[in-house]
């Protein structure tokens, strides 16, 4: 999310006359796309002089991390079809994340039938799982459960542990037991699993499950993945993990935050927001919310109106989401929050991603 060093890397190379390629046209399109610049990933594409599959790719690349999903289909049905390019993987990896991403269900399987009928490119193991993510979130939870065990692809946790979060989201108890133990059979370390099994545990109100299988993730040595989250103020970059108060700036920061707190419980807001910020107070300690953290830093130490960009290596939680949602109405700012799922813009109260 480092923008302005995107824009010094691309301004050295026209500085120093150097080819752009295609390749490294391509490379430029999606580091703007990737640092949450869609407009600059677009000017870029719009001076290449030669536009191949891989630039086009990565264009619907950026369009489906940034949640402009329909954007993304009609780059591929209007253009790429129409200038009769070869299609490879990637394109068609690309769509089907656009399908995935925006919960839509007919498109993703559309090109994924069109993938294999049509242009004749046998699906990897990366298509399935998008498949699996998108027939996940509709609740399909058994016909995922079947394509899992009939995919030419059988060590796949990441698939299994896809399955297990779609579980918690649809509260199904039986397929999250039986995608638990698949996980833990390919990967005796998935922390994931572990995580995600008790969760749906504590949701259903089986608490003691719950316990026990937090009990067996410490005895196997599974630790979670530590939360960090970047961003980049005046070229240097501020790191927060976990409940993080080293950064020299911590008082100023939480004192921030205990402020948008209570902006957030005034009166005007919503019971559901009000209950959102009772949900974030209870989890403070166990999320740590290192995004909220950098969000807090962008906010003191930037003047007002600024863009905020954040990079989080883990997926937000639904309840800094609805946070961040909120700060971006309260201070009037735009929000870009890149985690691993997309690119959140947050802005007068509203997410791209429409959740």
């Amino acid at each position: 999310m480092a923008l302005e060093h995107a824009k010094k890397i691309h301004a050295y190379i026209i500085k120093k006359q150097l080819d752009i390629d295609s390749f490294s046209g391509s490379s430029l399109v999606d580091m703007y796309a990737k640092c949450g610049s869609l407009d600059d990933a677009w000017i870029t594409f719009n001076r290449l002089r030669e536009k191949t599959v891989v630039s086009w790719n990565a264009l619907i690349a950026g369009c489906a991390q940034q949640s402009d999903y329909s954007l993304a289909f009609q780059l591929f049905q209007d253009n790429m079809l129409q200038l009769r390019l070869e299609t490879n993987v990637v394109t068609f990896l690309c769509l089907i994340l656009a399908g995935s991403r925006g919960g839509l269900l007919y498109e993703g399987l559309l090109h994924l039938n069109s993938m294999q009928g049509h242009h004749h490119i046998t699906p990897m193991l990366e298509h399935y799982n998008l498949l699996v993510n998108l027939l996940g979130q509709k609740g399909y939870l058994n016909d995922v459960e079947d394509l899992l065990e009939t995919i030419p692809f059988q060590h796949n946790a990441i698939g299994w542990t896809s399955l297990l979060s779609s579980c918690k989201h649809h509260v199904d108890l039986n397929v999250a037991r039986r995608c638990f133990d698949r996980c833990i059979m390919l990967e005796k370390d998935n922390a994931a699993g572990y995580v995600l099994l008790s969760s749906i545990y504590a949701n259903a109100g089986l608490t003691q499950e719950a316990t026990k299988i937090d009990y067996l993730r410490v005895q196997s040595f599974c630790w979670k993945k530590p939360a960090i989250a970047l961003t980049e103020i005046d070229g240097a970059l501020h790191s927060f993990t976990v409940g993080d108060r080293g950064h020299p700036e911590s008082p100023s920061i939480y004192a921030k935050l205990s402020s948008l707190n209570l902006e957030m419980c005034k009166e005007e807001y919503s019971h559901h927001v009000t209950s959102q910020v009772a949900a974030l107070r209870k989890e403070e300690g166990t999320c740590g919310h290192c995004e909220k953290l950098a969000i807090a830093i962008g906010l003191i130490c930037t003047p007002p109106g600024t863009t905020i960009r954040v990079s989080k290596n883990l997926r937000m939680c639904d309840t800094c989401h609805c946070t961040s949602k909120l700060i971006s109405k309260i201070e009037t700012r735009e929000i870009i929050v890149s985690d691993t799922f997309c690119i959140h813009r947050f802005q007068d109260g509203q997410c791209s991603c429409r959740m």
